[in-house]
């Protein structure tokens, strides 16, 4: 049977947060999606960061 956490444990946290649900869980082996998210997550905050920077210094 899949467990589901109920919502008030999730309600403080920022969506993304909470990360992979236990139903997601146990259609996989390896953590391969939360590996791919964990990526993303890397990318997005890079890209971020990467765009305010760009702007000011240019060499």
């Amino acid at each position: 049977m899949e467990r589901v956490l109920p919502q008030p444990a999730f309600a403080t946290t920022r969506p993304g947060a909470r990360g992979i649900t236990l139903k997601e869980k146990s259609g996989l082996g390896d953590g391969k999606r939360t590996k791919e998210l964990y990526k993303l997550r890397q990318q997005s905050a890079l890209f971020r960061r990467r765009r305010r920077f760009n702007s000011r210094n240019r060499t």
